[in-house]
């Protein structure tokens, strides 16, 4: 069998665990390998990064006038390059210490790098985002981020994918990104897909609910002020039709708005009974990397409405599995008019349904993308 080292950070392994049991089933021997739990001088050497970048971070916010927020500064730090290179470095000596030397790596996104310094054992990223994509599509991407450090953080994802010996993306977008953006040869990349991150269960679906499905989890940049606005056009004109939203919070201007149903973080079960009683799913953000509630609708039978900027757009067929947005009909009138289009056309509410779960079934599954990364992790482990 090929040892084969999976890399990334826990909550990243945990939601590609069928990504794992699709390499396993072609014959690949599994090492996974995760930050776990530090020694006590590296949490301590941790911790102060963080805290000097949290004084960095906000002394750029004060100086530009605005203001930041403990959870701001966290995630800024998840996406800084002081994070990076300690991950990276962590990775490294994790590998190094296995007794039997890994074939090849693969590592899952680019919030880190399997190595720190050159190394002669083969690896690959797997990829949803750069962080160039995020900031040309949503300016606000990284607010709390001092500009210096955004540019450490740009060059240290040029290293790591230059270093790669593969990047596998999720979609064009990402693709396209990495040759504009790090200047990496296009010859080194394969567009691979990606696919539910839960099992998909074997339910009926429902139609004809007026159920509208929207993961309120990162409000701002899932777009939700446009479904918001969007929905209330729709309620204004269909009182029966119900926003369900999953996730975080909704913002307290939101929470107790007509027809919303707010359900908050919901278990499997849950969440696979809302896939299967919902009409549609609203995935109008101006930049998501993958969202993985929108292939587990779609895996359930619920058509998803994205932008044809994300890289749903790319993955999503227009007018077969779901609805694909312009820009310029990304406005609360502009959705509106669809979704209420949508759930007013039973047969062709049924006909995206079917096409979303035979987009899930023959393309968008992780059987699909692990047979993809399959020639080059055989010619890797024979190098």
């Amino acid at each position: 069998m090929i040892r084969l080292c999976l890399t990334g950070e826990t909550t990243l392994l945990q939601r590609h665990a069928l990504l794992q049991q699709s390499l396993e089933k072609r014959g690949f021997d599994m090492l996974v390998l995760d930050l776990g739990e530090k020694p006590a001088s590296s949490s301590a050497r941790y911790a102060v990064i963080a805290a000097r970048f949290a004084l960095r971070a906000a002394a750029t916010a004060a100086v530009a006038g605005t203001r930041t927020n403990p959870q701001q500064i966290r995630a800024a730090f998840y996406r800084s390059p002081d994070a990076f290179a300690s991950k990276s470095h962590e990775f490294e000596t994790k590998i190094h210490a296995q007794r039997v030397r890994p074939a090849a790596v693969l590592h899952l996104f680019g919030f880190s790098a399997p190595f720190a310094s050159p190394t002669d054992v083969p690896y690959a990223h797997y990829l949803d985002d750069t962080l160039a994509l995020r900031r040309r599509d949503d300016p606000t991407v990284g607010g709390s981020l001092p500009p210096s450090d955004a540019e450490r953080f740009l060059e240290l994802e040029r290293r790591a994918y230059t270093a790669a010996s593969r990047l596998f993306v999720t979609n064009a977008f990402v693709r396209d990104s990495i040759v504009d953006d790090y200047g990496v040869d296009a010859e080194k990349i394969d567009v691979v897909g990606a696919g539910p991150t839960i099992v998909v269960a074997d339910m009926p679906k429902l139609f004809g609910t007026k159920r509208i499905l929207f993961n309120a989890s990162d409000f701002e940049r899932r777009g939700g002020d446009l479904v918001m606005s969007a929905f209330a056009l729709v309620r204004r004109e269909d009182p029966s039709a119900v926003l369900v939203t999953i996730g975080d919070a909704l913002p307290g201007t939101y929470a107790d708005g007509d027809g919303i149903e707010d359900r908050g973080r919901v278990e499997t079960d849950e969440l696979r009974e809302l896939y299967t009683t919902s009409d549609v799913l609203l995935a109008p953000a101006a930049h998501g990397p993958l969202p993985d509630v929108a292939l587990e609708a779609m895996a359930h039978g619920t058509p998803p409405i994205v932008r044809d900027r994300d890289g749903l757009g790319d993955l999503v067929r227009a007018d077969v599995e779901g609805l694909v947005i312009s820009d310029a009909d990304a406005t609360p009138e502009g959705l509106a008019a669809r979704i209420r289009a949508l759930l007013a056309d039973q047969p062709r509410l049924r006909s995206l349904s079917d096409g979303a779960r035979s987009a899930v079934a023959s393309r968008l599954n992780w059987d699909a993308v692990a047979e993809k990364m399959d020639p080059f992790l055989r010619r890797a482990a024979r190098a």
